[in-house]
């Protein structure tokens, strides 16, 4: 009878072989047919924001709508011929959209017709620029495909709108809280697929054939999870459910919230504790430093977790207080610092002993700008602990002041002065890592923290090196006549180098060597938003200048600070960070520090293979035998990992035999 059931098994694989079976096999990347389309649009913003920005393949550039024409505007790819297609992909610049409708030209009736009409939340994670994926089932023919925004706050601004046939898998499964109740309304996340969960918690996503970490959340209600990995195949089905642990209740709530000032009734101390995130408080202009956001309560609270939501992130140095009612004054339990990056963020304080307090304050030490917090939440949460050191990864040294990164939480606590630190998180798994001045992230690190459990996690960070721009000659195109290039190596972001106010396009700042010098890094911060569309270049042997791939970006979407970590050193006799325009010819480009570094390689310790998994997701199951019979009758060529994994009896081959014995385990008659 076993000897029977594995022949049917077998018979079944070697049938999906005969049928070209692509499981764990992944296709070429598809091609994005917008890039040969013709774009027009219902209008235009002006003659740098046209239809064609949205089909150029570059996401520094982006399609706006002309003043005014806002519900009922459009975006539109046609080609001269038919074209299959089965997935849309909208790129949106800011968070305007909120209803929309994808169409496709009729042949019969020469008209556009309705394919998809946009759910009512259309961004459940509240991202700034959120990106709309569709998946058409079937897929269509047609000349032409248009986006028609139905409902938007303000006129539509579209990076790329990208057109596909790409082999399709699905990812689906239920979302249930820790008692096993379905949940409803939570979004599921893979690459820039997005799903939103029934009645019954289920979702259903299609994506492309792939590897995905798939995330499961439901802002203010539920912590999220992240399912790592997931291998998805084309034309096939993979479950992947996920149990939510609910947020403890969020205290704040039940605190009547005061603040130093406010920046109008609109923005006033309020809106820090009413449980939305699309409002927020923001003290008053020039109260900046010594501003702060208070929690009053009727009785005393206990509390071990508190969560800062930012805006903007502004706030460089804050303290966290309790009020002493022996004083009668407020204390500090807690003194934080941030880099101010300038996008939103969000502050995770756990504290190992939990506070009593009728009132918690947050003091703003030091911001870029008057502080804005969408919501100041506060509870008592179940924990456990994160204890290691972080050392220098050429000297073994502690590095004292290092940030502990854990994610999905964020920045969770400091090192002490001689690297070592514990930190207090909610149970999950954490991928632990640091950050220091200096300092490049470490290797991160698995941490899988249970309630009251100890966690011990070492984290090395490479040391970032001298900045070689300063070993050479610093110049620019252009600069004001008092901020110059002398300004990007002071190690002070808010000194910059400025260009002429005449010269706002083609500018640039750079270095160049007597000698050829080798770098991996190219750092650049305090850059101004009103920077559009830049890249870094680095001067050939003949004193050209040439572009490096994949540095293009846009400032005002990246952020202040942007750096360039190279996965192979460059030699080049020169390098420079090249700005194309700004936002306007009136706005000159600024930049406040300019950084080249030659920082080690850190190498990962690949964990030993998995006998028999073919496809490297850890387990061994049918599609590994699948891929072994392929690999074995020389369908596909093994990677040196699947190699590795397959080739059972070491004589450097997959083989027949090696593929029945790969079944075998995976039905479970053998171990290998």
């Amino acid at each position: 009878m076993v000897r029977f059931h594995l022949r049917a098994v077998w018979n079944v694989v070697c049938a999906l072989l005969l049928l070209g079976s692509a499981v764990a096999v992944y296709a070429q990347a598809p091609v994005n047919l917008a890039l040969t389309a013709t774009s027009s649009s219902s209008s235009d913003w002006n003659a740098d924001f046209v239809a064609s920005k949205a089909n150029d393949g570059d996401m520094t550039t982006r399609w706006n709508s002309a003043d005014g024409d806002t519900n009922g505007s459009w975006l539109a790819m046609s080609w001269s011929a038919p074209q299959a297609f089965n997935k849309v992909v909208i790129k949106q610049a800011f968070d305007r959209i909120r209803v929309f409708r994808l169409q496709v030209m009729d042949a019969a009736t020469k008209d556009w017709k309705d394919v998809y009409t946009s759910p009512e939340n259309i961004n459940p994670t509240g991202n700034p620029n959120p990106t709309f994926t569709i998946i058409l089932k079937p897929a269509v023919s047609s000349t032409g495909v248009r986006a028609v925004f139905d409902e938007v706050t303000v006129v539509p601004s579209i990076f790329e709108i990208e057109v596909y046939n790409a082999p399709q898998g699905t990812i689906t499964g239920v979302v249930k809280d820790a008692n096993g109740a379905p949940i409803e309304g939570a979004g599921v996340t893979a690459g820039t697929s997005t799903a939103v969960t029934d009645a019954s918690g289920k979702y259903t996503l299609s994506v492309d054939a792939g590897q995905y970490d798939v995330t499961a959340t439901k802002p203010a209600a539920f912590r999220a999870r992240t399912a790592r990995g997931v291998v998805v195949a084309a034309d096939a089905t993979v479950t992947q459910d996920f149990s939510l642990v609910a947020l403890p209740p969020n205290l704040a709530k039940d605190a009547t919230a005061v603040s130093s000032s406010d920046w109008s009734t609109d923005y006033d101390a309020s809106k820090a504790n009413d449980g939305v995130l699309t409002t927020r408080w923001n003290s008053a202009g020039g109260d900046v430093e010594g501003s702060w956001l208070e929690l009053d309560w009727s009785s005393p609270q206990t509390f071990n977790k508190i969560a800062i939501l930012e805006f903007g992130g502004r706030i460089q140095d804050y303290s966290l207080q309790r009020f002493d009612s022996a004083k009668n004054d407020f204390v500090d339990f807690y003194h934080g610092t941030a880099a101010g990056a300038g996008v939103d963020i969000t502050h995770n304080v756990f504290l190992a002993q939990p506070v009593t307090s009728k009132a918690l304050r947050l003091m703003i030490n030091k911001a870029t700008d008057v502080p804005s917090i969408y919501e100041l939440m506060v509870s008592n949460a179940p924990t456990g602990t994160v204890q290691g050191t972080v050392t220098d990864f050429a000297t073994g040294k502690g590095i004292g002041g290092a940030s502990i990164v854990a994610d999905p939480a964020g920045v969770v606590g400091t090192a002490d002065a001689n690297g070592a630190f514990t930190v207090v998180l909610e149970p999950d798994e954490y991928l632990m890592n640091a950050s220091a001045p200096g300092y490049l992230a470490g290797i991160p690190q698995t941490a899988d923290v249970t309630v009251g459990g100890t966690v011990s996690v070492n984290i090395s960070l490479p040391a970032t090196g001298e900045n070689l721009a300063t070993k050479g000659t610093l110049s620019s195109s252009t600069d004001d006549g008092t901020n110059t290039v002398a300004n990007l190596v002071d190690g002070d972001p808010t000194t910059q180098w400025v260009s002429d106010p005449a010269e706002t396009k083609n500018q640039w700042v750079g270095v160049t060597w007597a000698a050829p010098t080798t770098f991996r890094m190219v750092s650049l911060r305090g850059l101004v938003g009103t920077i559009q569309k830049s890249q870094i270049e680095t001067m050939d042997a003949s004193g050209n200048w040439q572009a490096v791939p994949n540095t293009v970006f846009n400032p005002q979407f990246s952020g202040p600070d942007k750096t360039f970590l190279f996965d192979q050193p460059i030699t080049a006799k020169g390098v420079r960070y090249f700005i194309f325009y700004t936002d306007h010819d009136l706005n000159q480009p600024k930049v406040g520090e300019f950084g080249v570094y030659n920082p080690p390689v850190l190498t990962p310790v690949t964990p030993a293979p998995v006998k028999g998994d073919a496809n490297g997701d850890g387990k061994v199951l049918v599609n590994d035998a699948v891929l072994a019979l392929q690999f074995a009758v020389g369908l596909k060529t093994p990677t040196a990992g699947q190699l590795k994994a397959c080739d059972l009896n070491g004589d450097g081959k997959i083989g027949i035999n090696e593929a029945t014995l790969i079944l075998q385990a995976a039905v479970g008659l053998r171990t290998l």
